[in-house]
């Protein structure tokens, strides 16, 4: 998982199957991400 909120370097991008990027995903990101990758939530894009 990349937290950045710019462009960055990612040498290492051929050696891992997928890259996640959350931008800025606040305090609650980290649950909220695991909830979305384990199924218990449906990710939404709500304004």
């Amino acid at each position: 998982m990349v937290n950045a909120g710019a462009p960055i370097l990612m040498p290492w991008r051929d050696q891992v199957a997928a890259i996640l990027l959350t931008w800025f995903p606040g305090q609650e990101g980290g649950p909220a991400l695991a909830d979305v990758l384990l199924g218990h939530r449906e990710p939404q894009g709500m304004l």
